[in-house]
């Protein structure tokens, strides 16, 4: 896995325990045990009411603002990589040291880290608004660094795709590119499939082994790419024992890392005591997706769930389990 995504582990930059709004959905029957389980759909966007949508954060904090924010700093890699795809990158005045898509973005001075922001950096770039992408922040937090900041201070918490969509939309409404960030925010709201093809584990770190659970990106992402999540029943990131992962193994292992390698992560994987023992492995079901993809929320997410998919395709079985 990427050393970038570790280090938001430890610090909590981009998690959650749960989702903070319930989605409705359909149903689908897991292939595991034929229970049925509520997955979230996506819904048909915000349908222009992208005034009302500026008006607050993801915390529900009212977001005062004059009038466009022409100048913007960002903690969070995915919202920075939108607000270039949606031809706002020039209003970009300040990052985090994750930040380095696009290249353009690099010219921004870093004003923060996964820790917040460093308030006398964000002070010296005079932002009109300051965007913190993740699902740890509290207000508390928030509102004392839009104190020492001088200027609005503002949450996207990012944890699906449905919410990754609107965060998308929440930031074009900020920066005056409404219409264009719905265009980009559309890809992300693809039907989910109707088919659950394969069971899956996602490593999120492997000593001491850790995995995405309910209410995580990560979790959201296996489902949109036709695959149940054997560790449904944990909560946000948390370790995860190799007698659980070996009394439910999965069809399929995930890694994701900076410059993706199978052969070299199956060799790994295969020496590894305990995993080395699950069937996936020793079939080499392994898949091995570019992190970027997956671990930012941002707008290639659509790739990433792409990416799933191709890699699975050589492991689907004979029959998958309709929805």
């Amino acid at each position: 896995m990427s050393l970038h995504y570790l280090h938001r582990l430890v610090a909590g930059f981009w998690l959650g325990a749960a989702l903070a709004v319930a989605l409705n959905g359909c149903s689908r029957a897991t292939p595991e045990s034929g229970q049925i389980t509520a997955v979230p759909q996506p819904n048909q966007g915000l349908k222009g009411n992208l005034t009302a949508l500026g008006q607050a954060d993801d915390l529900g904090r009212e977001i005062k603002l004059n009038g466009v924010a022409g100048r913007v700093a960002i903690i969070g890699p995915g919202a920075t990589e939108a607000l270039f795809v949606m031809g706002a990158g020039a209003a970009l005045v300040g990052r985090d040291q994750y930040t380095d898509y696009p290249p353009a973005a690099l010219k921004a001075p870093v004003i923060g880290d996964y820790t917040g922001p460093f308030p006398e950096k964000v002070v010296a770039v005079r932002p009109d608004l300051v965007i913190l992408q993740g699902e740890t922040w509290d207000k508390a937090r928030l509102d004392a660094w839009q104190q020492k900041c001088g200027v609005p201070v503002a949450n996207l918490k990012s944890n699906s795709l449905e919410q990754v969509a609107q965060d998308i939309e929440r930031l074009g409404a900020w920066v005056g590119a409404g219409e264009k960030a719905q265009q980009v925010a559309a890809p992300l709201r693809r039907p989910y499939p109707d088919i659950i093809w394969n069971t899956a584990f996602f490593e999120v770190q492997r000593s001491p082994l850790m995995t995405a659970g309910q209410g995580t990106l990560l979790n959201n992402m296996m489902q949109a790419a036709a695959m149940h999540n054997v560790a449904d029943k944990v909560k946000g990131y948390k370790q995860y024992s190799l007698e659980d992962l070996a009394a439910k193994p999965p069809d399929i292992y995930i890694v994701a890392e900076q410059k993706p390698d199978k052969a070299r992560v199956l060799r790994e994987l295969r020496q590894q005591p305990g995993l080395r023992d699950l069937p996936c492995i020793k079939l080499g079901r392994v898949i091995d997706v570019p992190a970027d993809w997956v671990e930012r929320p941002g707008p290639r997410l659509g790739q990433g769930i792409d990416e799933l998919v191709r890699q699975a395709k050589p492991f689907l079985p004979p029959h998958g389990t309709h929805a």
